[in-house]
């Protein structure tokens, strides 16, 4: 009777501690939480946190959207710090205090801007927008997020690399003098993405009829951050197996293979007679892009280059 008693008596005292752990619980959620969110510096931590967190994985999806609303509205910036890129929130600007947080992907510098809230979405074949509206006015903060992160890119660099025979650092080095690895960019003749493929070039690489499409065998949506490396790649690899030169195939590449036959056959695939005649079928731009895509070659991915000194224009050595 004595043990039965006991039982029932600890069996009280369990229920009771639940019981009053849920009202301790309520009571920190009525109490705590409001002062928490409230605070300038947790609206800071958690904006900042949010629009980082939506930014990194909606770029690894189709399509999607975040959006979060303040209490009052903050200074946001988007900007680039030792290579890295940051979502900065601003919660005590007389004294200068602020929360930041990385992202993994290319950005662009934006802002500071005091806005009311913050949208980010991503649409099938458009980059990573993030816009925020401002309390007194339509203007907006924007901010388009430029490619993939690092991983998801060196891995689409390898498959390419490994597709159509070509030296992915190689690849990163054309990339680098092309788009400076930012998958939004578009030229002033509307190539677009991390090799800068034109319309025209595109429809070469995705019809059977032609050479370069045979080569490829793919079919490329210039928008998809994959698809666009697989064409340059490929682009490349048909351009240094018509001339066997990697020099003179970049000069094609930036100029048209057209041009370039035209010069070989007057003069030979040598890289010093297209190099000293290339005014005569495009600009000299062509040559001083050839040897920016080998400078950025041999500072940053040739094995003898020297990638921690060259920080500030090496990506992914």
């Amino acid at each position: 009777m004595k043990r039965k008693l006991q039982s029932e008596m600890r069996m009280l005292f369990i229920i009771g501690g639940i019981v009053i752990s849920i009202f301790a619980l309520v009571f920190i959620i009525k109490t705590i939480t409001p002062t928490l969110s409230s605070s300038p510096q947790a609206q800071a931590i958690i904006v900042a946190h949010i629009t980082a967190s939506a930014v990194n994985v909606l770029s690894g999806v189709e399509n999607g959207y975040v959006k979060s609303e303040f209490p009052e509205p903050l200074t946001v910036e988007v900007y680039k710090k030792h290579g890295r890129w940051y979502v900065k929130v601003v919660y005590d600007e007389k004294n200068g205090k602020s929360y930041e947080v990385p992202v993994l992907v290319e950005m662009e510098k934006t802002g500071p801007l005091k806005i009311k809230n913050v949208y980010v979405f991503k649409t099938v074949g458009n980059p990573v927008t993030i816009i925020g509206e401002q309390e007194s006015s339509k203007i907006y903060f924007k901010n388009l997020v430029c490619g993939v992160d690092e991983r998801t890119l060196s891995y689409y660099i390898s498959e390419a690399s490994q597709k159509y025979n070509v030296n992915p650092n190689l690849i990163k080095a054309v990339i680098a003098q092309e788009s400076s690895f930012k998958h939004c960019s578009v030229s002033s003749k509307n190539a677009v993405g991390y090799m800068q493929l034109t319309e025209s070039l595109v429809k070469d690489i995705n019809s059977r009829q032609t050479k370069l499409g045979r080569y490829c065998d793919i079919t490329v949506d210039v928008n998809n951050p994959e698809d666009n490396i697989l064409g340059g790649a490929c682009y490349l690899s048909y351009l240094i197996k018509k001339y066997g030169d990697v020099k003179i195939a970049l000069t094609a590449y930036n100029c048209g293979p057209g041009n370039i036959d035209n010069l070989v056959k007057k003069y030979g695939a040598s890289w010093d007679q297209v190099k000293e005649r290339i005014n005569e079928v495009c600009t000299q731009e062509a040559v001083t892009y050839a040897e920016g895509v080998m400078g950025f070659y041999a500072d940053c991915y040739d094995p003898g280059g020297r990638c921690d000194v060259h920080k500030g224009r090496c990506r992914l050595c």
